[in-house]
C-alpha cells in the first residue's frame, strides 16, 4: 500500500485512466462503429487521450475547485 500523502495523485491517475478509457471508447464507437479492429483503434485512442487527461486533470483541478466554490453555498 502507498502512503496516504500520494492519495490525491493516485486519485487523479485512476480518474484519468477511467474517464479517458470510457470517453475514447464512446467516441471511437460513435465515429467508426463496432468494426472488426475496434479494440485496437480504441486502445490506440485511449493511450493518446490518457497522455492528455492526466496532466490536464492536474492543471484544471484547482480551477474546477474555484468554480465549484463560486456556485456552492458554504455550509455553517
Amino acid at each position: 500500500m502507498l502512503d496516504s500523502k500520494y492519495q490525491s495523485i493516485i486519485y487523479i491517475l485512476f480518474m484519468a485512466i477511467l474517464m479517458s478509457g470510457v470517453m475514447s471508447a464512446a467516441i471511437t464507437a460513435a465515429h467508426i462503429g463496432l468494426i472488426d479492429n475496434f479494440m485496437f483503434l480504441w486502445i490506440e485512442s485511449w493511450v493518446w487521450s490518457l497522455f492528455l487527461a492526466f496532466p490536464l486533470i492536474i492543471i484544471l483541478s484547482p480551477i474546477s475547485e474555484i468554480l465549484t466554490k463560486l456556485v456552492v453555498k458554504e455550509s455553517k
